[in-house]
Formats: C-alpha cells, structure tokens, sequence
C-alpha cells in the first residue's frame, strides 16, 4: 500500500508540472514568436531485490519521472501590422540574433523598434545583429525598407543586413525567457537563404482550445489521483487500527 502512494506521488508532482507548463501556454498565446511547450514523461522503474529467502518474486515498482520540456518549432500564423520595423521569418528553423547582457540569444519575435538613440532594438531593449553589428539609424533617415533576404535600405542608401541564423536540430535550443533562445550543444549557423516579410509578424503557435482542454484534463487526473490516495490512507489508518487493537 505505501508503494501505491509513492506511485500515486510521483505522478502527482509529474502533473503539477505539466498544469505549469500548459499555463505558460495559456498566458502566451498572444506572445509573438512564442513557441509551445510540452512535457515528456518517463517510466522510472525500482530495482527488484535480489535475495533467494523469498516465497514469491519481488514486483518492479514504476514511478512516473519528469523528464523536461520540449518545444514546438512549427511556425505560428502571421499578422499583417504594417510596421517599419517589424518582420517576420518564414522558415521555421531561422532565427533573428539579438545581444543581450547575457550574451547572443536567438527569437523568432520581429517586433523590432528604434530607440531614442536610433538602435535598433527588441522590445526587452536588447541590440538586433546585422551582419556587421548593431544596426543604427540617424534621425534623418527615412523611407526604411527591409527586403527579403533582409538587407534594409533607408533614402540615404544600404544600411545593413539583419543576422539571421539557423540550426540543424533546434530541441538543441534551450528556452530563457523573454522569448530568447540559446545554443547548448550546437552552435549558430548562418542562414543560407534568410526569407522575411517587412510589416509582419510572427504570432504564437500555441493552439488555445488544445490548451485548455489540455488543462481540463490534467485538473480531472489529478483530482482523480487525489481521491485514489485519500481512500489508500483511509484503508492504511484502518488497517493500522484494527492491528493496534487486536488482543492477543
């Protein structure tokens, strides 16, 4: 009976999880670039004891472990805003490079603007790479355009190229917060053929009605689950009456 609890346990923390991570799907549905999460279980199972001196065999144990998040890199449907200096990438394995106080990070989120210094920045603030460094315009520059490959002129002329890498195995990508990604065991590549829209961007691909449904259904497991163990005590503390209260 104790094993069933700690089962019982195991699969709780395992879902308490999967609830966060469908929230952070929920709270970022209308985050642009946002790529969905999902949570991958594992079977973990005990070690059988090993001794001779038993009249039945000993039965493995399975407990339920997290083993971490995936992401999901498909590309999110695309808005048309109109914006200068958004874009958005349309193959789903190329990423905009931004430097951070951290170091260089990756996002799919063009929502790109110009600071009062004329750099230009993602909404965290962050530098957007061109190819050559930081991208810069003057107070007199105007009539931006961003072509396909990204080359951005204004009406003074060529002002750069922004950066744009891609990855081989993108679940190499590790996930950071404010919509950035990092490299972990595989380094950034220049993008062959970088395809962009100016005056786009890229939304979320989290899909809201799988979402809550997911949550729905997680809610009723552990539910379920709960009421599974408080019958389990229930029959633990009976039994341990019954024993205590038996004359011999």
């Amino acid at each position: 009976m104790q094993n069933s609890l700690l089962v019982g346990l195991s699969r709780q923390i395992a879902l308490r999880r999967e609830l966060d991570v469908v929230a952070n799907n929920v709270a970022n549905m209308n985050t642009n670039g946002y790529k969905a999460q999902s949570l991958v279980y594992n079977d973990f199972t005990k070690s059988t004891a090993s001794a001779d001196a038993f009249q039945s065999q000993d039965r493995p144990i399975h407990f339920v472990i997290d083993r971490g998040t995936i992401q999901n890199f498909a590309s999110g449907p695309t808005e048309h805003t109109g914006g200068t200096f958004h874009a958005a990438l349309k193959n789903q394995d190329q990423f905009f490079v931004v430097q951070t106080k951290a170091g260089e990070r990756y996002t799919r989120a063009g929502n790109f603007e110009r600071n009062n210094e004329g750099k230009l920045v993602t909404l965290q603030g962050d530098a957007v790479q061109g190819t050559g460094g930081e991208l810069n315009f003057t107070s007199d520059e105007t009539s931006v355009t961003i072509a396909q490959d990204g080359t951005i002129t204004t009406n003074l002329g060529g002002k750069g190229k922004l950066k744009v890498v891609q990855f081989s195995d993108l679940q190499k990508l590790e996930n950071v917060g404010d919509n950035y990604f990092k490299a972990t065991t595989e380094a950034a590549t220049d993008a062959i053929r970088p395809s962009m829209m100016q005056g786009y961007l890229e939304l979320s691909n989290v899909r809201p009605v799988k979402e809550l449904s997911r949550m729905i259904e997680v809610n009723r497991a552990y539910a379920s689950l709960t009421s599974m163990m408080d019958k389990l005590n229930e029959q633990q503390k009976s039994a341990i009456e019954r024993l205590g209260s038996t004359r011999v």
